[in-house]
């Protein structure tokens, strides 16, 4: 349910979203983003989302600061890039 809205073609489970597996070299788990972000998108809670984001361990978004381009590609199509982006600002 969360993830219907952030990829519509198929829906994207945190177990079954393979965008985590080792796809960036600085180690992002994009689907963590993605997960935070989707509270935001699909359930309309951002204060979840929030709450979710600042318990990561660390802030993935810091990581992303210094790519121009996101090395992860969605076999279904997601921008991550603009995913990355809308998480900067509602996270930031």
């Amino acid at each position: 349910q969360v993830f219907r809205t952030l990829c519509p073609k198929s829906p994207c489970f945190k177990r079954k979203c393979p965008l985590g597996d080792g796809q960036c070299p600085k180690g992002v788990d994009i689907r963590q983003i993605n997960r935070c972000l989707g509270y935001a998108v699909s359930y309309k809670d951002i204060e979840l989302a929030r709450s979710n984001f600042y318990n990561l361990t660390d802030n993935p978004l810091e990581k992303c600061s210094g790519c121009a381009e996101c090395a992860v590609k969605c076999v279904n199509g997601l921008d991550i890039k603009e995913n990355i982006k809308k998480a900067s600002v509602l996270f930031a």
